[in-house]
Parts: C-alpha cells; structure tokens; sequence
C-alpha cells in the first residue's frame, strides 16, 4: 500500500511540475516579456482551469499605481472666493483705467504679451480636468522611470516662469518627478536673481543653473542636461502650466518602449487672456512640416471614429520645447546639435533624427500642457534660417535642393562645420528621407521626385496673361493674377498622387469654388487631371515665350476647372478657352543644385 502511495504522489507531483512549465511556456510565449518592459507583469497570479484546460490570470493591484502614490509634490492652495483665470478661464480687466492701461501696454512692450494680466492671474490657480473620460479612467502601470524637467528661460515674467513651476508641483506625482532644472540664459532682469535665488530653497528639488553669457536654447538645455539624474528627461518652455494626469501617459509610454519620443498635447493660452481650453482628442492636430522647415498645426492622420481616444498619436514633427525622452537614449541618439545657434529648427532636426535613426514620435491625447506663444520672438536674432541649412544638408538628401528653392538666400548664410553630425547619421545607420515621406510625412510633398508637371498655369481665354493665384491664404477661393514668376502663390504642380498641390496645401472644391486646404492623402476631393491637348508655343507681347503644353484640369468628379473673370470655378467641362490651361514648365527651376 505505501509502494503505490508512493508511486502515486511522484505522478502526481510530475504532472504538477509539467503544468508549471507549460503555463510559463506559454506565458513567455504570447507575451513576449521584456525585461525592461513588463517587470510588473510579475505581480499578476497565473491560475489553470482544469475543465477548459486555459490559463487565467489574475490581476493584482499591484500592477497600478493607487491614487495615493501619485499624489503631487505640493497640493494647491484653496481659494473659497473668485479670481482671476479660475479653471483655466480668461481673464480681461474690465474698463482699464489709463495707469492699467499702461501697465498693459509696458507689459506687450517688454515681454509681447499681457503681463499686466498674466500677474493678476495667481500662481497657483486652477484648471478644470478636461481629459477625454477614458483617461481620467485609467489606471497606469507600474512601473514607471522617473522623469528631470528641464526649463530654460531668458528674460522671463515672474508669473509665466512661477506658474509654470508651480503647476509642475501641484499636478505631478512625488514619485516620478526627481527635480525641476531651471537654466538661466544670462537674464537680465532684476526679478530673476535675488527674488528667484530666495524663493529656490522652499521649492526643494528644483536647481538653477546659471550660464555666465547668453548662449541660446540649444546651449542652454545641454546645460541643464549635465544636471539631469533621472532615467526620462522632459524639457518645458518656461510659460506653460501642466494639469492633472499630465506626466504619468509619457512616462508610461516610455516604459512600454524606451524609443519613443512622446509629447503633449498642447494646448494654447492666448498671450491677451492666459485662457485655457482643452481639445477633444478628435481635433487634437499634429505638428507638421513646410519646405521652408517651418512649422504649423496640421490634421491627424489614419483616425476613424473607432481610434480609442486615449491611443497615442503618431506625430512627423515635435513640438520643440515640450517633450518627454529616455535619458539613455536621448545621450545615444546623438542629444541636439550644439552646432545650432539661438533659436530655431531644433525640433526638426531632432524629429528628424528620431525617426529616421529608429525611434518614433508620438502625441499622447491623455496627457494636456498649456502653452502661451507670445506675439513675436522674445530672442533678439533669430537664426533659424541658419540653423535650418544644418538640418537640410545633413538629413534632407537630395531634398535639401528644396528647401534652398523655398529659402533661396540660405544657400549665403555661414552655417559652421557639421561632418561630425553627418557621421553619426552613419553611425546609427539612419534611413533616407525618401523613407520619411513615404512612411512618417506623405503630405510632405517632395520636389523633384513626385511630381508629374509643376510651373505656373496660365489661362488661354486671358492671353497667357494670368495664371492661378493662391493670393496668400487658404480656405479662400483661388484667384486670378498678373503672371509674374516670382513667389510661390503661382506655383502649383500635378503629384504622383495625382493632387494639385501648391506646396503642402492642395486644391479642393467648396460648391463651385476652388480653395486649398492641407492635403489629405488618398482624398477623393483632392484628385485631379490634367487632359493634354497639343498647344504650340505662344510669344506675348513682352516677347516673353510660352512652350508648356495646354490642356484641361479635371477635378474627380468630372467637372473642369475654370476662369471666371478674376476667379476660377469648378464647373461642367466644355471646350472654351476658359477651362484651357497653359503650363509654363517650372521643373528645371525647382532643383538647383546646392553648394558643398
């Protein structure tokens, strides 16, 4: 009896084992766990179901951070009465009398916004939590690197500068904010030494960095760099104001996959009022790009009315002072080009490093940062230009002949020796910019490569005389103009993706209008033709000579567009004169060949 007792209890002990093996197996196999990603993943509890023969798991608690451990620094001061800027409202002072006048107008003067209000505004005022509902829901897992804050500032307001820290203590956990790094750009105003010097010990971990000369943003935020002790660095402007649940979506992100940059999403303070409203996750826009590598708010792309409103969203560009990198990563990837000087294009070059060299770029809908642009810069030069060259020789390819074609005279400016940035793009093994556009920036519309015909488009019923305009603006119906070759306003070309493009915007139709609004690719009001018929060259009366083929332009719906009086409409194809459009080729104009 004890042999098959015996013998009994090693079976059963056997299978046990074999179950435990196999629930691991198949653990390690569907989750893929990382070592770096999924350390909570040890606290879930595994349990096998003997009739279906499957795995559950269980949930611990422990695998999320509670309420508690992500209370902030510092809880905010309670007011029990109305003031100024009270949720995130705006604030214009009512009937200003002429010494509040002046304190409106010395305060544009100096800083270009109203910081007569912005002072009337308390530190630590409130903002309403206008997150999607499924983010003030969530639960986020542990666990999380902390984060260093870096803030540069030169010559900032008093109430911009302390809101901004303020509101970074009263919203952000205690346990993933290791210090606040406040780097000075050699100010000169009286309000950021000694008042600044005798505020900084009761705010305990936020540092100040000093630099002895004014050396600019990029010089400025690797100075704070050399400071940062923390596994994620996040870099603010100095006039923002964070609000509740705002870190906790970029770190976690970074958590999942230590190449990701993550942003904000960002929203604007108009510099008259300091109001601040939060966009749905629906009109959150992009950052997005112009030839000019100037930047602007674009539409998102690939949302459908399924896209979860807390999933993060792909981003081309970032937006420059405000966003969220694993420290090791941020040092391997190459940190900023400290051959930049003062202001500009920073945020390009480095949106276009990550994505290239293997990393990606996102905007998290969970995470909300107010922003004030103020009217103007606040740098006295500003060397975007100079910068912008840097970035287009050593990332653009061949499409940095573009970029000297929409800023012709930066092909003169003094840019400094950048090889050491072209050898690390080898180093890293970095992709084309070829790449960029087709996977990450298709609305990038790129010269020479991708297009079919570009020029001026002149119309045969005015005698060659006037051509398609864009007068300056979108959402506006098209015009005619005086053929003149100078700017872009008449330019316009037929893509490979057969849209009629002038620049990044694209022609649509309103009714029987046509106007321009940001190409959308694959948007079936964004197609279009050109119908070649076989025109001769023309001479006009200036003696100037017109060799480009003619022909209609055919919209998708199979309407024409054409010249009605100083307009253009879209209407029922005919033979006229007026829906006969003459190209003037532009194509050997477009690709200069750009200096060594």
């Amino acid at each position: 009896m004890r042999r098959i007792y015996k013998v009994f209890c090693i079976l059963a002990l056997t299978w046990m084992a074999y179950i435990s093996v196999s629930v691991m197996n198949t653990h390690l196999a569907t989750a893929h766990m990382d070592p770096v990603k999924d350390v909570g993943q040890m606290n879930k509890r595994w349990e096998w179901d003997n009739q279906s023969n499957t795995v559950t798991v269980q949930i611990s608690s422990q695998d999320f951070y509670t309420e508690e451990e992500l209370l902030p620094w510092v809880k905010r001061p309670t007011f029990d009465f109305d003031y100024p800027g009270k949720n995130g409202a705006g604030y214009e002072v009512p009937y200003p009398n002429r010494e509040e006048k002046r304190l409106i107008k010395q305060g544009y003067d100096t800083y270009r916004f109203n910081e007569y209000v912005c002072s009337r505004i308390p530190l630590h005022r409130t903002i309403a939590d206008g997150r999607p509902d499924e983010c003030k829901a969530r639960r986020w897992k542990k666990p999380m690197p902390q984060t260093s804050i870096i803030i540069t500032f030169y010559n900032e307001a008093w109430c911009t500068l302390m809101r901004t820290v303020f509101s970074i203590l009263e919203t952000t956990p205690r346990i993933l904010l290791k210090e606040i790094i406040l780097v000075d750009d050699a100010s000169t105003m009286e309000h950021l030494k000694g008042k600044l010097d005798d505020i900084l010990p009761s705010l305990k971990i936020v540092k100040l960095v000093r630099l002895k000369e004014k050396k600019g943003i990029v010089p400025a935020r690797m100075a704070g760099v050399k400071e940062v002790t923390a596994e994620v660095i996040t870099f603010l402007d100095a006039h923002c104001e964070c609000t509740k649940g705002w870190l906790e979506p970029l770190l976690e992100r970074i958590a999942e996959d230590p190449t990701v940059v993550v942003n904000p999403v960002v929203e604007d303070m108009p510099p008259d009022t300091f109001g601040f409203s939060f966009r749905q996750t629906k009109d959150v826009p992009i950052y997005t790009l112009r030839w000019d590598l100037t930047s602007f708010w674009g539409r998102q792309r690939l949302r459908t009315a399924q896209t979860p409103n807390d999933k993060p969203i792909p981003t081309p560009l970032m937006v420059g002072g405000m966003f969220s990198m694993k420290t090791s990563y941020f040092h391997s990837l190459g940190t900023f080009d400290e051959g930049m000087e003062d202001y500009g294009a920073e945020n390009v070059e480095m949106s276009f490093r990550i994505w290239l060299c293997n990393g990606s770029m996102e905007i998290h809908p969970c995470s909300h940062v107010g922003h004030m642009h103020r009217h103007g810069f606040a740098y006295q030069m500003n060397k975007w230009n100079r910068n912008s060259v840097r970035v287009a020789e050593v990332w653009m390819d061949d499409y940095k002949n573009t970029f000297y074609y929409a800023v012709p005279n930066a092909r003169q400016l003094d840019v400094g020796n950048y090889s050491d940035r072209r050898k690390l793009r080898a180093r890293l093994h970095c992709k084309t910019f070829d790449w960029y556009l087709d996977n990450v920036h298709p609305e990038l519309y790129g010269y020479p490569n991708s297009g079919k015909l570009y020029g001026e488009w002149a119309n045969e019923a005015a005698n060659a005389t006037l051509c398609l305009d864009t007068a300056g603006v979108t959402d506006q119906p098209l015009i005619l103009w005086e053929c003149h070759g100078i700017n872009e306003k008449q330019k316009f070309s037929i893509s490979l993706r057969n849209e009629f493009r002038n620049d990044i915007h694209c022609l649509q139709p309103r009714d029987s209008d046509v106007i321009l609004r940001q190409c959308v690719t694959g948007a079936q009001e964004q197609q279009w033709s050109f119908d070649k018929k076989h025109g001769k060259p023309r001479i006009l009366d200036n003696g100037v000579e017109l060799t480009g083929e003619t022909g209609s332009i055919r919209h998708a719906s199979g309407k024409c567009l054409e010249a009605v009086s100083n307009t253009v409409q879209l209407l029922p194809c005919t033979d006229s004169k007026s829906q006969l459009w003459r190209l003037r080729d532009m194509s050997s104009e477009r690709v200069p060949v750009a200096g060594a």
